[in-house]
Parts: structure tokens; sequence; C-alpha cells
């Protein structure tokens, strides 16, 4: 966002930080042809729940989104027995999302948990079943788990491949998919496991460990969390102790044409003791995602790449977070935009215990600005909206396994349209004027000057970055006002 070192940016929420403007110099635009991330409309669009939901089916315990279709776990289904599970697929029509199919495994039993983890891409879907019990192997009887690829052909989901290893424990505790690859994680045994199709046959492409990882079953949890996305694929272990006891760690494999090789470890710059890092990953483009499930208020690292070096580019943390909110347990990365679920988050403190949030973020340079927090319309206590997050283009959707519309724990999840971006008109309402310069003095709130500085929007500033400060006197003392830098150098 900013090239040199200026700071007088404000957290709109926080107001811990103000800058104070010279009323001369004052300069204020909003160019119609300028689409610029400081303000964003992101609004509830549906509400979407089983047409068959019942007590406890926990509906919205994993999510998935790819254009217009999404998919929704839930790993407490009966239809097969207890706890067999099932998964539904939603399609978008114009402002409506309607059921198209319940996807059941073929070989369903009781237990399956089928429905735990989902994700979906273009034509495909896939589902863990990490309960899913097979007959060989070293763990035969165990739940030692299974991975199901369904493929969409017209309005129809038909059942693919069933993807497993008979040596794998916990395999598809964690799953992903991306074009013609998926990834499958296996965490209680410290592997992950890479699948191609080709001629619609999934193969077993490559067994991924760590390269310091200690090998199989080294209780690192390498593998409870994977994400995919064309050559590159990162693989989250939460145990791994480098920086201390289950500080945690994230793993970047590259395919180089013939196999998948380890780029690089990423670790947290601030990590420690029990963080976990590595609980929830994402990667989209050249930046990789990572959070944990025991960092205080919760954190997200953000990772960049540049060649074959990734380098903590932020840290994320919500702007209001609590004690036990779990920001940052499920996350998703579209683009530019993140998707950060906190399903501990207590909206009204005791009256709304664990109902829940999200919180989007989107990148402006090399910043991460918070621009909405989401909360269900129709919120209630233990209803843990964010348990299971993901964004795809203008939408996201949100878990919330807890909510009751068809019995206790039947579940639902929540779709939101993310709107145009746009910097926002100044809250004063006076005529904004066009300039290139504004002098700006920095002030904490106990009226220390920290800086001053004359900011030129032609070399200060990429174009496309959103700027907010206060007026300290002059005219209209005390009000927040809003500018950006346009495709052409103005501020």
């Amino acid at each position: 966002m900013k090239k040199g070192t200026l700071n007088f940016s404000i957290s709109h929420a926080s107001m811990k930080r103000f800058a104070k403007v010279y009323p001369l110099s004052i300069v204020l635009i909003v160019n119609l042809f300028c689409n610029v991330a400081l303000s964003q409309s992101v609004t509830e669009q549906f509400k979407i729940a089983a047409s068959d939901g019942s007590s406890n089916d926990r509906f919205g315990t994993s999510v998935g989104l790819s254009g217009d279709y999404a998919i929704v776990g839930t790993d407490a289904t009966d239809d097969n027995g207890t706890s067999s599970g099932s998964a539904y697929i939603f399609k978008r029509s114009g402002n409506t999302w309607l059921e198209q199919a319940e996807l059941i495994a073929s070989d369903a039993t009781a237990a399956d948990f089928f429905g735990e983890n989902v994700a979906i891409s273009g034509d495909y879907a896939i589902i863990g079943a990490v309960g899913d019990e097979h007959d060989n192997g070293p763990f035969n009887g165990t739940g030692n788990g299974s991975a199901y690829i369904f493929k969409k052909s017209g309005s129809t989901w038909s059942e693919q491949a069933k993807l497993f290893d008979s040596n794998a424990r916990g395999f598809s505790k964690s799953v992903d998919i991306s074009e013609n690859h998926a990834i499958v994680g296996s965490p209680e045994g410290d592997a992950a496991y890479i699948y191609n199709q080709s001629s619609s046959i999934w193969s077993e492409q490559n067994m991924i460990l760590p390269s310091d990882g200690g090998g199989v079953n080294a209780n690192n949890r390498f593998g409870q969390s994977v994400a995919i996305e064309g050559n590159y694929a990162i693989i989250g272990s939460p145990d791994d102790d480098d920086l201390g006891s289950d500080s945690g760690s994230a793993y970047i494999f590259f395919w180089n044409g013939t196999n998948w090789v380890q780029q690089t470890k990423l670790t947290a710059s601030d990590g420690g003791d029990f963080e976990f890092f590595g609980n929830a990953v994402s990667m989209a483009g050249n930046y990789a995602v990572v959070g944990g499930r025991n960092t205080g208020n919760g954190k997200v690292y953000i990772f960049e790449r540049s060649g074959s070096t990734w380098t903590e580019q932020a840290i994320i943390e919500a702007s209001d977070g609590g004690g036990n909110d779990h920001f940052g347990h499920s996350l998703d990365l579209s683009n530019d935009i993140l998707i950060i679920g906190a399903h501990k988050d207590d909206r009204d403190g005791a009256f709304d215990p664990d109902s829940g949030s999200a919180y989007i973020f989107q990148r402006s340079g090399d910043t991460w600005l918070q621009l909405n927090k989401l909360i269900a319309s129709d919120l209630d206590r233990y209803d843990e909206f964010g348990i299971s997050v993901a964004i795809s283009g203008n939408y996201s959707i949100s878990g919330a396994f807890g909510d009751d519309d068809n019995g206790f724990g039947s579940g639902s999840a929540y779709i939101h349209e993310i709107g145009t971006m746009s910097c926002p008109q100044n809250y004063s309402g006076v005529n904004q004027l066009v300039g290139t310069q504004s002098t700006v003095e920095d002030y904490e709130t106990d009226g220390a000057i920290q800086s001053s500085q004359t900011i030129d929007a032609n070399t200060d500033y990429d174009s496309g970055t959103c700027i907010e400060f206060l007026p300290g006197f002059g005219v209209n003392p005390g009000k927040l006002f809003y500018a950006f830098i346009d495709g052409c150098g103005n501020l």
C-alpha cells in the first residue's frame, strides 16, 4: 500500500490513533472510475438448511464454495446408521440458493462421519469420512478413514472415486480439491496424500512427508489442515515443536513436473508454546494463510511468495477480539479477499455465548484491512456461526452447526454477498476537493506528535490505495474523512 513509513492511517473501529490535516490542504476525492477497497457492502443473502434436517445433524460442520455451487457437510446424519453422515449441494439461482442434491457414500455405514470435511472446485467435490473402516491394513476396524470424489454432470452428482490408504490413520481429517488434484490429510499418521485425476481415474500421485518431521506417526499432526491450488500445496502441522511445545508449523510443497517437493517450512514470527500454528490453512495465488487455535484472542498469519521464497507479510487480529473467540479456527482465501471464522465469539457477552462470527479482510498493497464483521441476522447462543467458512468470488458461506431451526443442533449455513468496493463518502457531507498533496501530523491519543510529513500521491502511495484520517481543527473538526489515490496519481 504505502511506499514510505508514514503512520497516519487509522482504524475507524478502534480510533486509537488519529491524524490532523491542515484545513487549507485537506484533499478528498471519490473517483467514480476507480474501484478501491476501504468500504465494502456485505449482505446476508440467504440462509440454507437441509430439506430433511433434524436434531443433532450438525449441518454446517464443514462448507465449501465454488462459483454458483456450495457444499455443506453434515457428519452426524443417520441415513445409513448413526452418524453415517452426508453432504448437500446448493446452487445459486439469482438471489436464491436451492438444494440440488444430497450426497451419501455408496458404502456408508454408522460412525463414518462422512461430511466432517468437504471441498468443491468446478465440477468436482471431495468429502471426507474420517470414521470409515477398511477391510485390510494394519488399522482395520479402527476408523482409518476415506475420502470420496463426486462429479457433476448437468444437475446430477455421482460418486466417481473412493480414496484411501490402508496404512493411514485419521485419513480425510482434512481435504481439498483443485482442478485435477485432490489432497487428503492424515494427521494421526503425520502424512498427506495427493491424488491426480486422468480420464476419470484418481490415482495417488505422492505420499507427502515433511523433511524434518520424523516420518510417519511422529505426533506432529502433519496433515491436520491442507489446501491445494495449481502446483502448490500447504499442509499444517499444529503440534510441531520448533518454537516450543505444540507451537506448530506449516509446509509448502511444489509440483516440479515429476514429484511434489518441499519448498519451505513456515512458522510464526512470534510463535511459542501451545499456539498450534497450522491448525487451519488456505492459499490463493502468491499468498498462503495460516491460523492457530490457541493464540490468545486469535491470530492469522499471511505469507507472500516471491519466486521460491515465502515471507511473512502480516499478522491479522480481529479489531474487537476477545479471549477464546477461536478467531482463525476456520479461514479461506480467494484472490485478495480473506474470511476468518470466530465460532466462539460472544455477540452480547453472557447473553449470546458462542453465537459466533466471521471477519472479512482485503489486501491493499502489503496491508490487510478488516472490512466487515459478519454475524447471523438471527443469531442465537451456541449457534457457533463461523465454525466453517469458505469464499469464492463475491460470495462467502459460514456454517453454524449449532443452529436449531430443524431441531436442537440441526445446523444451518449463511451465504453473504460481497458487494462493490469503493472509497466511502466523508462523514461530514462537505464537498470533496481534488488535489495531490497534504501535510499530515500523526498524533497519539495523549496528544504527543509522532510525525509530521507532507504526503504526495505521486510518490508516496500506490494507485488504488485508500486512506482514512481525522482533521483536528478547521472545517468540521473531529469528522472522519477519506481519500484514495486514483489511477492518475491524484489524492
